[in-house]
């Protein structure tokens, strides 16, 4: 029996040079080149950074004015940055497209099935601790505590309740 070997065209390409911890960019054709600059960048420390090779947080992006990140679903998905364990009590911040900035806490891991609500801002931007649905620029429901005077800087002859407090029926301790 004769066995005859003959090389393979199999191996890993990669680039020639390139910076300490910069992720490789093939161009599908050669398999060796890299994009070097500023593209993505893991350091030692697991950090990411998109925009920079110095990232200081776990993400770090960074670009010219006005630096955005997009997410894009389809259907009317939402986003949300929420804190890990998913233990009880983590906080949630929630929104999606043409909808208001909510504020809330969940317990669950995706946020969908147990999320509650606590503030909102809507996009006429109005306010709402405790309501879903806020109608003026600040709109609690419950009770709020205040500590210190609402006052205006200015003196008035006469206080109309519509305009220091909404809702408020009755002034004391003025003077």
């Amino acid at each position: 029996m004769i066995i005859e070997c003959k090389p393979i065209p199999f191996g890993v390409f990669g680039p020639v040079s390139s910076v300490d911890n910069e992720v490789p960019r093939f161009d599908g054709t050669t398999g060796k080149k890299i994009q070097a600059g500023t593209g993505v960048y893991i350091n030692d420390s697991g950090q990411v950074g998109i925009g920079t090779t110095n990232p200081s947080v776990k993400l770090h992006v960074s670009g010219s004015d006005n630096t955005q990140i997009v997410t894009e679903s389809g259907g009317t998905g939402w986003f949300g940055m929420k804190s890990r364990p998913a233990a009880s009590g983590d906080g949630m911040l929630y929104w999606n497209s043409g909808n208001s900035l909510r504020f809330g806490i969940t317990t669950n891991v995706d946020g969908a099935t147990d999320w509650s609500e606590k503030v909102r801002i809507t996009t006429d931007g109005n306010v709402g601790i405790g309501t879903t649905g806020p109608t003026h620029k600040l709109d609690v429901e419950g009770i709020v505590r205040g500590q210190r005077y609402i006052a205006n800087t200015t003196y008035e002859e006469s206080v109309s309740n519509s305009k220091y407090v909404y809702g408020f029926s009755e002034a004391r301790g003025w003077g």
